[in-house]
């Protein structure tokens, strides 16, 4: 699946696409995830990726090490609902069930009225996931 995600700069505006790892959807048949925490973790997942921040940003994405550092990005759940078309509601029981899954690890930070949540991605070694599921896939611009 893939997930448009707007990229900003000086002087225009331009969708990207991610692709969705391939071990979400060899989990969801295990685990039962639903296509909305798919969704929802494709989001989180790109948001990491093409953060200036990420450590994994320049290497082969088959072999990761989240025991040394960890990854993270920050979102509103009204952020993820804009992006997906979806409810507010649906991003909450999404992330519900990819911590259950223990695929992500969220807190909520207060800021006045606004809640956002700091997203970290679980170590998927201990997972037990096969190493060739874990591949990222490619990114294109359109």
């Amino acid at each position: 699946m893939l997930v448009k995600n707007t990229i900003f700069t000086k002087t225009k505006t331009y969708p990207v696409y991610f692709r969705t790892p391939e071990f979400i959807y060899e989990l969801a048949r295990y685990s039962g995830l639903s296509s909305t925490a798919k969704r929802v973790y494709g989001v989180i997942y790109s948001r990491i990726m093409q953060s200036e921040e990420s450590v994994f940003k320049n290497r082969d994405m088959r072999f990761w090490d989240y025991t040394k550092e960890k990854v993270l990005c920050y979102f509103t759940e009204k952020d993820i609902a804009g992006r997906l078309g979806i409810s507010t509601g649906s991003v909450s029981n999404a992330k519900k069930a990819l911590k259950k899954a223990e695929l992500i690890e969220c807190e909520d930070i207060r800021e006045g009225f606004k809640c956002i949540t700091k997203f970290y991605l679980t170590d998927l070694n201990t997972l037990g996931i096969p190493a060739h599921l874990l591949y990222y896939g490619t990114a294109g611009n359109t």
